[in-house]
């Protein structure tokens, strides 16, 4: 008699085990510590800065970038960039003769090169403006991930950055994508430091903006 009062006792027990490790438990339990899904992941280095062989002229600014014609004849295509076209016009290329960098007129007013490095939360940094134009127009998570490889926005010091993007936001008036990432440098020994911004577009406006998170 003893030994059948215990059957309900190790029911109770196998049930409760399985519970707990039944994957609808598993997906429902609240998660602690989770990281931000990195959507895809973009490594920015200064082997491939359009801006290299402009500042190696010792160009006086390359803080400021042009707004021109991007013809064929007088400026080359760089190849990090080549799949940044809309309408088959690219949105940068390097004027042959001084390798200055220049985005597309038809697309952007003359931009700011801002640095995402060290930016603190709720830190603002103006870009520019992206034209009203919209037949033919690049897609604004295109523009955001533009912004970065064309190193506009800065995101390292010495080596390189390797960020994540973890997510876009769209309004009928706004448009922002959230990165975080690292960038590498060194002082006396190698160093890595955390970065995350957000870029966010006006739709209204034009306005494009860097943000610290």
């Amino acid at each position: 008699m003893k030994k059948m009062l215990w059957y309900p006792v190790l029911l109770m027990v196998f049930v409760v085990q399985a519970c707990m490790v039944c994957p609808e438990n598993v997906l429902s339990a609240p998660l602690t510590g989770e990281k931000e899904t990195c959507l895809e992941e973009i490594r920015i280095t200064k082997a491939e800065d359009p801006f290299q062989e402009w500042n190696a002229k010792g160009a006086k600014d390359s803080s400021v970038i042009r707004a021109v014609d991007l013809n064929q004849r007088d400026f080359d295509m760089i190849p990090v960039l080549r799949r940044y076209t809309a309408a088959g016009i690219m949105l940068m290329g390097v004027e042959k003769g001084s390798r200055e960098p220049a985005v597309s007129k038809r697309y952007f007013s003359p931009l700011t090169r801002v640095d995402a490095t060290g930016l603190e939360p709720g830190q603002k940094r103006d870009i520019g403006r992206l034209q009203p134009v919209s037949l033919g127009s690049p897609a604004l998570r295109d523009v955001a991930f533009f912004l970065l490889e064309s190193q506009i926005i800065r995101t390292y010091w010495h080596v390189e950055s390797v960020i994540c993007f973890t997510g876009d936001y769209e309004s009928s008036d706004i448009y922002s994508a959230s990165f975080k990432g690292i960038h590498k440098y060194f002082t006396n020994s190698y160093n890595e430091e955390k970065l995350s911004f957000s870029i966010t577009v006006n739709k209204l406006t034009g306005t494009m903006t860097l943000e610290g998170k």
